[in-house]
């Protein structure tokens, strides 16, 4: 009886076209998890946000105004699943005595939320504590910076530390050691991948989820799945 066995992934499977030269390409790194792992060629990559920024109250160089009001964050913001990467800005919109409601505006400029000053806030994106000193009025404000990550790990949308936002496809597979990160070539930008070749989170993902994630990942990239 014939032996048979399983192929396995080819490297640069996933490959259809790209751009010239190596326009399309970036080495990427790959994060250490505390655990050695391979990952697979044609699998779709995440990146992890970076950390979060001691907040900065506006002033005449950051917002063309200086805060009146002298409340501090009680620590620096944590960041939540919705976190997203770039400048927040928080706005007194209602002050009071001892009190006061803000909003806070993502990097895009969508009001994202509504909080008390003085009352832990909590998300989507961020959560934290605005105290009270002098009371603010009418326009001041934070700054809060959420820098952009470097290292990627494999997406699941699941996921909640800023990867579950398709950004790349790994071309070559890797083995990741528990403690150290890897470099490894993969598809950033402007090229067309074979669907069917792309890699998944074994906890499994839905043709829908796939769906939405491929489009995610062609308006960020312009990486289109055929």
């Amino acid at each position: 009886m014939p032996n048979s066995f399983t192929e396995g992934q080819h490297d640069c499977a996933v490959l259809i076209s790209e751009a010239p030269g190596l326009r399309s390409r970036d080495v990427l790194t790959l994060a250490q998890s505390g655990a050695e792992r391979v990952v697979t060629s044609g699998r779709l990559l995440g990146r992890k946000r970076g950390a979060v920024a001691a907040p900065v109250a506006f002033t005449d160089a950051t917002a063309g105004k200086n805060n009146t009001g002298t409340g501090t964050f009680a620590a620096t913001p944590t960041a939540l699943a919705g976190c997203k990467e770039g400048r927040y800005k928080l706005v007194v919109i209602e002050p009071a005595s001892n009190a006061g409601t803000f909003a806070l505006f993502d990097p895009d400029g969508i009001l994202v939320g509504v909080g008390v000053v003085a009352v832990a806030y909590a998300g989507p994106h961020l959560s934290f504590t605005l105290q009270d000193a002098t009371d603010f009025v009418s326009g001041d404000g934070f700054f809060i910076d959420v820098a952009v990550g470097t290292a990627y790990v494999e997406w699941d949308e699941d996921n909640s530390d800023g990867s579950a936002i398709p950004r790349a496809i790994l071309l070559y597979t890797k083995t990741v050691p528990a403690a150290a990160d890897v470099q490894a070539p993969c598809l950033v930008r402007d090229a067309e991948v074979n669907a069917a070749e792309i890699g998944w989170p074994a906890s499994g993902t839905t043709d829908n989820e796939k769906a939405a994630a491929l489009a995610a990942l062609a308006a960020a990239t312009g990486i289109i799945a055929r």
